[in-house]
C-alpha cells in the first residue's frame, strides 16, 4: 500500500450499513494502518475515544470496556487476547491474518487521541497494543481512581439540569466504581445482599442531590419499605418532573 494511495475498505469489514465513509488512510509502518477518521452512522456502534486518565468528561475504564465490547461484537476478540496466533507465511490464512491484524490495529489506534496513540503506533499486533494500554492506563484496584470517582459522584448535583442529565452523569460514574471495586463473595446470597446494599446507597445519593423542588417526592420514596431499586426510583421522580413541567406549561 503506497503512502499516497487512497484506501476504501469494503463495507463488510465493519457492517454493510455501518460505514458512512472512510476517509484517507496512509501506511505509517509496514502492516500498520492509521486511519485519519472513520465516520459511523448514528445507528451503528461507535468506537469510544480513549483519553489520558483523568480527563474531563472521559474515562479510560469506560473507553477500554467500550472498545472491548465493539471488537467482541465483530467476532475479533481473539486478536486482543492473543488467542489469534500469527500463522506461518506459507499458511493459506496468512494474508487474511495480516489484513485483520491491520484492521484491528487501526480500530484501536483510531479510538485514541493523537497524544495517546503515538505511544503505541509501532507495536506489531492488537494484542500488544491492548496489553500496553492496560498496563499504562489501567492499574486495577487503583485507590486514586476509586477516590476520584467517589469524589465526582458525591459532588454531582442536579443544580437546575434536567433529571435525565443528572441521572446520566451518575450512571457514568457508578459502573466504573463497580469495575474497579472487585468483591470476592463466597456465596450467591452474600453477593445479592451486597448488591442490594450498594443499590440502596445509590438511591440515597441520587435523592440527596436532587433540586429542592423534589423535596416532597424524596420524602415519599424514603417512606417506602423496602426501598425501591434505583431505576424504579428514577422513574418515580421522573413522573413528578413531568407533572411539574405540565403544570408550568398550563395556561392560568
Amino acid at each position: 500500500i503506497g503512502a499516497t494511495n487512497s484506501l476504501v475498505w469494503k463495507s463488510a469489514l465493519l457492517d454493510q450499513t455501518s460505514v458512512a465513509r472512510v476517509l484517507r488512510c496512509e501506511e505509517v509502518v509496514t502492516g500498520i494502518l492509521h486511519c485519519a477518521a472513520i465516520v459511523i452512522e448514528a445507528s451503528a456502534v461507535q468506537v469510544a475515544t480513549i483519553h489520558p486518565w483523568p480527563a474531563e468528561q472521559s474515562s479510560i475504564v469506560s473507553s477500554i470496556l467500550f472498545v472491548q465490547l465493539y471488537v467482541t461484537g465483530k467476532g475479533k476478540l481473539g486478536y486482543l487476547t492473543g488467542e489469534k496466533i500469527k500463522p506461518a507465511i506459507s499458511d493459506p490464512s496468512f494474508s487474511t491474518w495480516v489484513e485483520e491484524n491491520a484492521m484491528l490495529m487501526s480500530w484501536l489506534l483510531n479510538s485514541m487521541t493523537p497524544v495517546i496513540n503515538a505511544s503505541f503506533l509501532r507495536l506489531p499486533t492488537p494484542h500488544d497494543i491492548w496489553d500496553a494500554v492496560a498496563q499504562t492506563y489501567f492499574t486495577g484496584n487503583d485507590a486514586s481512581q476509586i477516590y476520584e470517582l467517589r469524589r465526582k459522584a458525591h459532588e454531582t448535583r442536579q443544580q437546575g439540569k434536567s433529571l435525565a442529565s443528572y441521572f446520566s452523569a451518575l450512571q457514568t460514574i457508578w459502573p466504573e466504581l463497580d469495575f474497579l471495586n472487585l468483591y470476592d463473595m463466597e456465596s450467591a446470597k452474600d453477593t445479592a445482599t451486597l448488591k442490594k446494599r450498594i443499590e440502596n446507597e445509590r438511591v440515597y445519593d441520587f435523592l440527596a442531590s436532587l433540586d429542592p423542588g423534589f423535596d416532597q417526592i424524596r420524602v415519599q420514596v424514603l417512606a417506602q419499605d423496602p426501598t425501591s431499586n434505583l431505576r424504579s426510583t428514577y422513574a418515580f421522580v421522573r413522573r413528578e418532573e413531568l407533572r411539574q413541567t405540565a403544570m408550568l406549561a398550563s395556561p392560568p
